[in-house]
């Protein structure tokens, strides 16, 4: 099932303007209010604090002179200096005690509480001061201290007649015993804690006036913060959420375009392991490849983070697939959340950093068409650093990235024989664009060769009407509008496409709907028709080349096979083939050919000479290209030949090797201007490589003929494998191409019967059936044999042998050939080329034909059953009723999976000669051949039963889905397939006005 695109890629909605202009008024009035009543508050805040610092300064100094007088009395009652007297003095002059001021604070300001406190605080201090003077001036006569030592104001102070007459030492007793009388204490402490009440009752009224102020202050200083805080986060959690969007379109954008153009599963391997590291970030990271024949897994990267650097730990050889790896390509995807105090799992296999284990760790299969073709897993040190939404945005690039990597296995395939195959691969690479508002806002490089411009800045901005025919405007305007409006889940149609110069190509493009910038565009790709299409072409012609190269014995009929399969490519008027001699510096000719009076014929013999100055620079540099202008004269180092008063107006030349080493070249020339392009050129370049060993070949078979002597340098050089045994099947000799062959060296094999280098199994009466045919004259010339070597190795070998007469005797000369990469080669290709096939027929999804294929089968059968009127040809048109709304509720996973559901019920129901198709988004099209109006109506009725009797689970809800079904048959009054379809969208018109779920039938 494919997976559901990360979140962030689903349709957005903006607020309305309206909306946002009331927010704006409403935010400003409240700020406006907030202000005021702030500056309000504040005013009356400042008038409180006034009023009450005042008295609770007064209280305060109150308490401190209490305090401070006191502390005067006990230290002159204690040491009599007479300082502490004037001490005394002065502090009780300058106490609020006795200080005027404090007498005149306002009693307004007071609570009738604070008021009768105050006066009893006041009485309190004045008994106080006066028990204070009386001790004092007990203590002052008990010393006989004389009136100049003493403050004025104690000498005027009149003990009472029983004091004064007391002797000395009783008036310091008496004043002593004031000091320590429990009543003095009392009175000073009542006068310290009534400063306190009253201190306390300011505190409380401070409290009472001002608390709705600061009330007030508080809640606007937290409304204005709200309002700072809280007012831009929607704005920013906006903008971060666009800035999310455009990173992983972005990331998706650029992987695919780059995913495109690697060559190797290790280069997409890393590619991916990059986009997953700006997507979702991590410290550890593997991507492995699955062998399900072998149950192995082969390492692409396996990077971990050792002291801050990342490294790779890959390894190329095969190893065992693990208990978590297992369970994720059998259960699905893994998230890991361990603590640190948590054990590592047995059921992974640590690597790199072994010594410290991953925290976070996410393993996500990669499946091709349900079939899991490998893992990927991002790990991290740090804890919970995944979540869900990590896991389902990593299954998202693991699905993207499926056909990426099998097709990167497929370059890496093709490209070990010698690169014969990198014009093919070159074309299979697809534009990818981004459509918003009509206009292009992204291409890539391949889409911008494909138009014909340098770079994909110069196509950022283009109208898209700009890059069709006028005349498909109208089709394309439709096309789109029902992509971005939600109609059409995505769709695929062909345009005829202009390119720079102005010249056309038929372009075939595929595009689906997404969310880029908070609003709708359109994803896609682009394929160039002529591309595929020459793509198989290519595919056929190599084939068929393989197969004719194997069974010639001469290099000119090597050259002809090579000459037909250049005509079928590309075609010539003119040919030349010729192969080099290194060690000379010879080239000799092995095919010449021009057209003269319109047939084609051999104009030259076979001849050697020196390279031309043009043919070197083929040998050495590679394939060229010339195309001549009619007023500019032939190329004066071209050799010419054949109709020598017409010079060739194009000719490309490629040249022929073999590892490495130039053998030759190829040349095909045309009378006709511009009538090559570079891809002809690479063409020629994969023509070249591919028959360079055929031709080499084939001409060995010829140098055979020579002497002993000539043969024996043909025998060490040859690049084919050559074995000589006699009619008992002991070999003779062998050469050192055949050494290689088969991994032995000359001295283990000659003597020896040539089952020497045979595996067990394969040597069983081999000796006594070759002894057999020997004798009989019946070994075949041309032969393959699949086989597996002593040493395990297993090879395909195409052997050709000849009879030879030697001094020895007869014996038999065997040319081995190892086919096996070339067989494999063989069979990938055939299979991308079927692939390539089931990809343009068929819809991914369903499993049912596409549109296109549809259209073209049911065009066939139309035209066959108005031909024979006794043959009948009805159709169903089926729609899927409210599929729109099973997409809005649960996802568009779950509509996938209710519309791939509805492709195999239809497989299930209809015959093999039924042809079914996904004709639009949830639009379903079938055509039934010999198949009556009854029939084809009963069908319907059956698919819509099953239909219905579906049930669907997503986000833990169950819901069902059923469809409306048009039938019409073919008849005299149907003239062609587009009134037979027209024909059954009414009948299905009529089944959706009549409730749905139900079969129309049109008659």
């Amino acid at each position: 099932m494919p997976v559901k695109p990360p979140h962030s890629l689903g349709p957005k909605r903006s607020a309305s303007p309206s909306l946002m202009v009331g927010f704006t008024i409403w935010i400003s009035i409240l700020l406006l209010a907030a202000v005021w009543l702030f500056f309000v508050t504040q005013r009356n805040l400042a008038l409180s604090y006034e009023s009450t610092f005042n008295l609770r300064r007064t209280g305060s100094d109150f308490q401190d002179g209490l305090i401070q007088l006191n502390e005067k009395v006990w230290e002159f009652a204690e040491t009599g200096n007479p300082a502490a007297t004037h001490a005394y003095w002065h502090a009780f002059k300058t106490s609020p005690i006795r200080h005027d001021e404090t007498r005149q604070i306002p009693f307004q300001e007071m609570t009738s509480e604070m008021r009768r406190r105050w006066v009893s605080t006041h009485n309190l201090a004045d008994a106080l001061v006066s028990s204070d003077t009386r001790i004092m001036k007990l203590v002052a006569e008990s010393l006989r201290l004389s009136a100049d030592q003493l403050p004025a104001e104690l000498n005027t102070w009149n003990l009472d007649p029983n004091e004064r007459n007391l002797p000395e030492a009783q008036k310091r007793e008496a004043a002593t015993r004031l000091l320590t009388d429990p009543a003095y204490r009392d009175m000073k402490s009542s006068a310290l804690a009534s400063v306190e009440v009253f201190d306390n009752l300011v505190h409380n009224r401070r409290a009472r006036d001002l608390h709705d102020a600061e009330f007030n202050i508080y809640m606007t200083l937290g409304l204005l913060g709200a309002v700072a805080i809280f007012l831009p986060v929607p704005f920013i959690l906006d903008y971060r959420r666009r800035r999310q969007d455009e990173a992983r379109i972005k990331v998706l954008i650029t992987m695919g375009e780059r995913l495109s153009g690697v060559t190797s599963q290790r280069g997409a391997a890393r590619l991916i392991a990059d986009s997953a590291d700006e997507l979702i970030g991590w410290d550890a990271c593997f991507v492995d490849i699955y062998d399900s024949r072998t149950h192995t897994v082969r390492s692409l990267i396996a990077d971990d983070t050792v002291e801050g650097v990342r490294m790779d730990f890959s390894s190329e050889d095969p190893g065992v697939v693990s208990l978590t790896a297992e369970t994720t390509m059998r259960e699905g995807s893994q998230l890991i959340l361990r603590t640190l105090e948590e054990p590592a799992s047995s059921r992974t296999v640590p690597f790199g950093n072994k010594s410290q284990k991953s925290a976070s760790l996410m393993f996500v299969p990669i499946r091709l068409h349900e079939r899991p073709i490998g893992i990927i897993s991002l790990q991290s040190y740090t804890l919970n650093a995944y979540t869900e939404t990590s896991l389902h945005d990593l299954e998202w690039l693991a699905s993207l990235c499926a056909a990426g990597l099998e097709r990167a296995k497929v370059f890496e395939e093709l490209g070990q024989s010698e690169n014969r195959y990198r014009g093919l691969l070159g074309s299979i690479i697809d534009g990818v664009y981004l459509i918003q508002h009509e206009k292009l806002t992204y291409s890539n490089n391949a889409m911008c060769a494909m138009f014909g411009y340098d770079h994909p800045e110069e196509m950022i901005g283009k109208n898209v009407y700009d890059l069709c025919l006028p005349r498909e405007h109208e089709t394309m305007r439709e096309n789109i509008r029902q992509r971005i409006s939600g109609e059409v889940e995505m769709t695929h149609y062909t345009f005829t496409a202009i390119r720079r110069d102005g010249s056309t190509f038929r372009a075939e493009v595929q595009g689906r709907r997404i969310d880029y910038g908070g609003t709708p565009a359109i994803l896609g790709t682009l394929k160039d028709v002529e591309k595929i299409q020459r793509v198989e072409r290519r595919a056929n012609v190599f084939a068929s080349l393989g197969r004719k190269l194997s069974g010639v014995t001469t290099a000119l009929e090597a050259a002809r096979a090579v000459a037909d399969a250049a005509d079928d490519l590309f075609g010539w008027d003119a040919c030349n083939i010729n192969v080099f001699d290194s060690e000379t510096g010879l080239i000799t000719g092995l095919l010449y050919q021009d057209l003269i009076n319109g047939v084609r014929c051999d104009v030259q013999s076979t001849r050697s000479g020196p390279v031309s100055s043009f043919g070197r620079k083929v040998l050495t540099e590679g394939p060229q290209i010339v195309l001549r202008e009619p007023e500019v004269p032939s190329v004066s180092s071209l050799n010419p030949f054949g109709d020598t008063d017409r010079p060739s107006a194009s000719l490309i030349f490629a040249p022929m090797r073999e590892n490495g080493v130039p053998k030759g070249y190829l040349s095909f020339q045309s009378y006709r201007y511009h009538a090559y392009d570079e891809h002809d050129l690479a063409d020629l370049q994969a023509l070249a490589d591919h028959c360079s060993a055929g031709i080499e070949r084939a001409r060995l078979y010829e140098l055979l003929g020579f002497n002993e002597e000539r043969f024996r340098t043909v025998w060490q050089r040859a690049g084919n494998g050559m074995r000589l045994t006699d009619s008992e099947g002991i070999i003779k000799d062998v050469n050192p191409a055949f050494c290689d062959l088969v991994g032995m060296p000359r001295e283990q094999l000659v003597g020896k019967p040539f089952t020497v280098y045979y595996a067990e199994e394969y040597t069983t009466n081999a000796i006594s059936r070759y002894a057999d045919r020997f004798a009989a004259g019946k070994i075949p010339e041309v032969f393959e044999r699949d086989m597996t070597l002593w040493n395990g190795r297993k090879a395909i070998f195409e052997v050709t042998s000849t009879f030879m007469t030697t001094s020895e005797g007869a014996m038999i000369l065997g040319v081995f050939r190892d086919r096996t990469t070339e067989k494999k080669l063989e069979m990938d290709l055939k299979r991308y080329a079927s692939d390539l096939e089931r990809f343009a027929t068929t819809d991914t999804l369903t499993g049912l034909y596409n549109r296109r294929h549809f259209l073209e089968r049911l065009s066939h059968e139309v035209v066959a059953a108005l031909r024979y009127p006794n043959r009948p040809l009805s159709i169903l048109m089926m729609d899927l009723d409210h599929f729109k709304s099973i997409n809005d509720t649960f996802g568009h996973m779950a509509g996938d999976s209710v519309l791939s559901r509805t492709g195999e019920i239809i497989r299930e129901i209809i015959r093999v000669t039924d042809v079914a198709a996904r004709y639009g988004g949830e639009e379903f099209c079938i055509f039934l051949t010999g198949t009556d109006l009854d029939g084809a109506a009963e069908l319907a009725r059956r698919l819509c039963q099953d239909i219905a009797a579906q049930k669907f689970t997503s986000e833990g809800k169950t819901f069902g889905i059923t469809c409306s079904i048009g039938v019409q048959q073919l008849d005299e009054r149907i003239g062609d397939m587009t009134m037979f379809l027209s024909a059954a969208d009414k009948a299905l018109y009529k089944a959706k006005q009549l409730g749905r779920n139900r079969v129309s039938v049109e008659v």
